[in-house]
């Protein structure tokens, strides 16, 4: 019969590893759809309403700037793609999902912009795009292996419940998808604040407000926190608890 401080220190990590990859899930799948929640779990959000374009238009007739030029009102960036989206007909759509997505606001512009405009943007708010490209993939390969290992520590945490052997297993995956969820984490908030100033820095040549976005940064925070105390607590299940109870290990 398995003690009832081994069987706590076991079932509580594995509710934290349940709900850091209820955490991950909703990062993964964050703006790949125009549907809440989905579109409302993003990165960051650029705001091209009132652009500054070289030309122009002489009167705005589509409700802002942007539209008048062929631009979006707003996009906002998840780790598969990117959204889309115009503030009068509230209508957002979201480009298709890729592996290792970078996400380059420059390109768009220059795909979307109607022909006769130009969109001018800072040569360093270029290069600071340019600087986080490379960190983006390894944004995206840490947050695919952060989310496997972490459903994995939740499935051999049930185990563990009744073999200490699982418990040790789980320890390891535990620290694994403790260690790449930090690290994703960590990319992101960087990498992405990096692209926020880059636009916020020159909001008088270009007028791009962008800000974070708070409920993506807090899913993967909180998904960091609870593998850490998911592993802490295997670890604790695995080496420093009676594997049975009193009653049982006197009758031996």
């Amino acid at each position: 019969m398995v003690s009832v401080v081994r069987t706590v220190f076991t079932l509580l990590p594995l509710v934290m590893s349940v709900l850091a990859t209820i955490c991950l899930v909703f990062v993964m799948v964050g703006d790949t759809k125009p549907s809440n929640p989905s579109h409302n779990i993003y990165f960051l959000r650029v705001n091209t309403t009132n652009i500054v374009a070289t030309k122009a238009p002489a009167s705005v007739s589509v409700s802002t700037i942007a539209r008048s030029i062929g631009l979006h009102d707003f996009y906002t960036v998840g780790l598969w793609g990117y959204c889309q989206g115009d503030l009068i007909s509230n209508t957002i759509t979201c480009s298709d999902p890729h592996a290792f997505y970078n996400f380059n606001p420059i390109d768009i512009f220059q795909q979307q912009v109607l022909k006769g405009y130009t969109i001018t943007v800072p040569s360093s708010v270029q290069q600071d795009i340019e600087n986080v490209r490379v960190a983006s993939r390894w944004m995206f390969a840490c947050y695919f292996v952060a989310v496997v290992a972490t459903g994995t520590t939740a499935l051999i945490g049930m185990a563990a419940l009744v073999s200490r052997i699982a418990s040790l297993f789980a320890v390891l995956t535990a620290l694994l998808a403790t260690c790449f969820t930090v690290v994703a984490s960590a990319i992101a908030q960087v990498m992405f604040i990096i692209i926020r100033n880059a636009f916020n820095n020159q909001i008088q040549l270009l007028n791009v407000p962008s800000t974070l976005g708070h409920s993506i940064f807090a899913l993967t925070w909180v998904a960091a926190a609870a593998n850490l105390l998911a592993f802490i607590g295997f670890a604790i299940s695995g080496c420093c608890t009676n594997g049975r109870t009193k009653k049982n290990s006197d009758f031996r």
